[in-house]
C-alpha cells in the first residue's frame, strides 16, 4: 500500500523492464582479454610468447620496408627475424 492507503495502480511500463534489460554477457574469463587467437597463429602455439622491449625506432621503420619489399623472396615478419638474430647470438654465446 502507498502513503495514502490507497492500493497502487499497476504501471504501463511494468514489464518494459524485462524487454530493456541487455541480454547477459559472454563469460569471457576462460579464453581472457581482446579476441580469439587464430588456429595455426604464432599466439595459439604454445611454443611462442608474447615479449615487448624497446627498439631504434629507424631500425624497426627500415626493417619492415625491407621486409616488404622481399616479401615474396623472404616470407619471414618482423617476430620471425628476431626470432632468427636471437637464436644466431645465442648459438654464437654458446662456442
Amino acid at each position: 500500500m502507498s502513503l495514502t492507503g490507497k492500493k497502487p495502480s499497476p504501471s504501463a511500463f511494468r514489464g518494459l523492464r524485462a524487454v530493456m534489460e541487455p541480454p547477459p554477457r559472454e563469460n569471457t574469463a576462460a579464453r581472457g582479454p581482446g579476441r580469439p587467437a587464430k588456429a595455426g597463429s604464432k599466439r595459439s602455439n604454445p611454443d611462442y610468447r608474447p615479449w615487448s622491449g624497446l627498439l631504434r625506432g629507424q631500425y624497426v621503420d627500415d626493417a619492415m620496408i625491407r621486409l616488404r619489399q622481399t616479401k615474396a623472396e623472404d616470407p619471414r615478419d618482423m617476430s620471425d627475424l628476431i626470432t632468427d638474430l636471437l637464436g644466431e647470438w645465442l648459438e654464437k654465446q654458446q662456442s
